[in-house]
C-alpha cells in the first residue's frame, strides 16, 4: 500500500524545504532555491510551491521520486484538504506525522499551511530504543525545551493537534500538558488516509503545487508555432544583419552583463544569508561561553567558601581540571569527598567524552555512573 500512496504524493523524507517572502518569477524562484540549498545539477530537481500573500512554501524534489501519474504532492500539503473537507471545524490546526525515520510537524492557518518543521531524532525508532522514563523526558523536551513545540502552537494559534502513526502516544501527552484538543488521522480517515488526502487535494490546489508538470499545446499548435518562430527568426535574422547588427550586437551584450548582474546579486544574497548564519552562531557561542564562564566563577567562589585547604586534595583537584581542559569537556559541578570526586556534566555528549577517556586510566577509575541525569563518581590513586 505503501508504493500506492507515494504515486499521489511525495514523502517528506524526499523532500527539500525552505520559505521566501517578496515577489519572484518562478524560473527565479526556482534558481534562486536551488542555490540556496546546494541541489546541484539543478534541472534534476522539480520545485513545487504554494503563496500565501507575498510568502512561498518551497519544495523541490529530484525527478527520480516522480511518477507517470497527472499530479504529485509534496507531503505536508495534503493536510489542508482536512478543513476543505470539513473533516474538521478549525481552521488554524497542526499536523504531526511519524515515520520509521522521521518526524515533522505542520501548521495551517485558516486551511492554508503556515509552516514546516522537521523534528530530528524523534522518529519512531528513536523512541522504540527508550524506556517508559526516558520517552517521557524526550516527549517533555520536544514540547518545552528544544523542539519548542508549545512555543510554536502558541505562535501559530493553533486549537487542534492531529497525529499520523503516533504508537507511543506524544498526542495524548501534549494534550494533557497543554489542555490542547487531540485527533488521531487514523480516527478521521480510517483506510488509506494519505493516499485519500492527497485525492482531495487535486482540487485545492493550483499547478504551482504539481511537482509533475505538463505540457498545454497540441501537436498542430505547436507545429505552427515552430514555423512562425523560424519565419520570424529568419526574417530577423536578415534584417539586423542589412540594417541594425550593431543595435543587436549592444542588445546582447547588454543582456549579458544583465545575467551576470543578477548572478553576481544572488551569490551576494546568498553570502550575506551565511554571514547572517555564521554571525548568529558565533552570538550563540559567545552566549554560552559567558554562561560557561558565569558557572565556573560561580563553582569557584562555592569551592573557596566550603573547602579545607589540603595539598592533596588540591593537586587532585587541579589534575582534574587539566584534565578536562585538556579535552574540551565541559562540567556543571565537580566534587571531591571520601576519596571519591563527583561530577555532574552540561549533556550526554560531555559525558560520553568523559566515559571514553576514563575507561582506560590507571589513575582514576569510574566507580559508579548515571546516564540519565549526566552524573560520574571517579576513585582515584594517590600514589
Amino acid at each position: 500500500m505503501k508504493n500506492k500512496i507515494q504515486n499521489h504524493f511525495v514523502s517528506f523524507d524526499k523532500i527539500f524545504y525552505l520559505q521566501k517572502e517578496g515577489e519572484f518569477q518562478n524560473d527565479f524562484l526556482f534558481k534562486q532555491a536551488t542555490m540556496e540549498l546546494g541541489l546541484s545539477p539543478i534541472f534534476d530537481y522539480q520545485m513545487s510551491f504554494l503563496k500565501n500573500q507575498e510568502k512561498y512554501y518551497i519544495f523541490l524534489t529530484h525527478i527520480k521520486n516522480l511518477n507517470k501519474n497527472s499530479f504529485s504532492y509534496p507531503q505536508p500539503l495534503i493536510f489542508q484538504a482536512l478543513f476543505y473537507e470539513k473533516f474538521i471545524e478549525q481552521e488554524n490546526f497542526a499536523v504531526l506525522v511519524f515515520d520509521e525515520n522521521f518526524t515533522f510537524l505542520c501548521f495551517y492557518k485558516k486551511g492554508k499551511l503556515n509552516g514546516v518543521k522537521n523534528i530530528p531524532q524523534f522518529s519512531l525508532k528513536d523512541i522504540l530504543e527508550k524506556n517508559e522514563s526516558q520517552r517521557k523526558d524526550l516527549f517533555s523536551q520536544i514540547l518545552f525545551e528544544q523542539g519548542r513545540v508549545f512555543e510554536l502552537f502558541k505562535y501559530n494559534q493553533s486549537e487542534i493537534l492531529i497525529s499520523f502513526c503516533d504508537a507511543f502516544g506524544f498526542g495524548e501527552f501534549l494534550s494533557q500538558k497543554t489542555l490542547k484538543t487531540h485527533i488521531k488521522l487514523e480516527n478521521l480517515i480510517p483506510e488509506n488516509a494519505l493516499e485519500n488526502l492527497s485525492i482531495f487535494s487535486h482540487k485545492y490546489l493550483d499547478s504551482n503545487a504539481n511537482f509533475i508538470k505538463k505540457e498545454k499545446s497540441q501537436m498542430k499548435f505547436y507545429i505552427k508555432s515552430l514555423i512562425s518562430f523560424l519565419a520570424f527568426y529568419l526574417a530577423t535574422l536578415i534584417f539586423l544583419t542589412l540594417s541594425s547588427y550593431p543595435q543587436y550586437k549592444q542588445n546582447i551584450n547588454t543582456k549579458q552583463s544583465n545575467e551576470n548582474l543578477t548572478n553576481e546579486l544572488l551569490e551576494l544574497d546568498l553570502k550575506t544569508k551565511l554571514l547572517n548564519e555564521e554571525l548568529e552562531k558565533l552570538n550563540a557561542t559567545f552566549k554560552e561561553n559567558s554562561m560557561t564562564l558565569q558557572k565556573n566563577e560561580e563553582f569557584l567562589q562555592n569551592l573557596s567558601q566550603n573547602f579545607y585547604p589540603d595539598k592533596n586534595r588540591i593537586l587532585i583537584l587541579v589534575e582534574m581540571i587539566e584534565i578536562l581542559n585538556q579535552n574540551s569537556i565541559k562540567i556543571s559541578f565537580l566534587g571531591l569527598e571520601n576519596k571519591e570526586l563527583k561530577l555532574i556534566f552540561n549533556d550526554k555528549e560531555n559525558l560520553d567524552k568523559a566515559l571514553n577517556f576514563f575507561e582506560n586510566q590507571t589513575r582514576f577509575k569510574i566507580l559508579q555512573k548515571d546516564e540519565s541525569n549526566y552524573h560520574l563518581i571517579l576513585g582515584y590513586d594517590n600514589g
